[in-house]
């Protein structure tokens, strides 16, 4: 209980716009200490403005309608960028991009196809959880890239085709999908490098 009050004064403090940079670093300071998790204070002051906006053109998919209230997370470490999309309405329904590499600090822009063997490689899924079930689909091939890697607004170009894991062998099943993704405001962390390292 006593984290629980010390965690809802931290936010409500971190709601105003009067914090000094000392202050939020000490903010974030105490919200790792009564929570476990590395915050970053900009992901909590714009969390209003989180919003995942799809331009994405598929088979049947459907997913800028499933997605049009969706958030957006960017994880990022020097071998692996990890974009999340997720949508909590009725269930949870998550998009998941990865890119892979020897050093994305140094990609610009950061680009990725399938099946390429760890470097300079990408995957595309989708999730859906509801009444206690699992809908899941995953990319046979895909390409992408990240056009835009800012903690405001994070572009994501993609093309490729997805199915349920038992029609690998069958392409004739896959859905095709292309199009962009931006992620207005996502929570974004980075992991062993500064955020700025990431940025472009």
């Amino acid at each position: 209980m006593k984290k629980i009050m010390l965690l809802l004064s931290v936010l409500g403090i971190a709601g105003c716009n009067t914090i000094e940079e000392k202050n939020t670093s000490a903010l974030e300071t105490v919200l790792k200490e009564a929570t476990g998790i590395d915050t970053d204070m900009d992901n909590l002051k714009n969390s209003g403005k989180n919003k995942a906006d799809m331009n994405i053109t598929d088979d049947g998919l459907n997913l800028n309608e499933r997605f049009k209230n969706g958030f957006g997370t960017v994880t990022a470490t020097k071998e692996s960028i990890a974009l999340t999309i997720t949508n909590e309405e009725g269930g949870q329904d998550n998009i998941l991009i990865g890119f892979t590499g020897t050093d994305l600090t140094q990609m610009r822009p950061i680009k990725g196809k399938m099946n390429t063997g760890g470097e300079n490689s990408m995957s595309f899924s989708t999730a859906n959880y509801k009444n206690n079930e699992a809908d899941m689909m995953m990319a046979f091939d895909v390409e992408g890239a990240i056009l835009s890697l800012k903690p405001e607004k994070t572009v994501i170009r993609l093309k490729g085709n997805i199915g349920y894991t038992q029609d690998a062998q069958h392409p004739e099943k896959w859905k095709a999908f292309e199009g962009t993704v931006t992620l207005n405001y996502p929570v974004f962390q980075a992991l062993g490098n500064a955020k700025e390292d990431f940025v472009y």
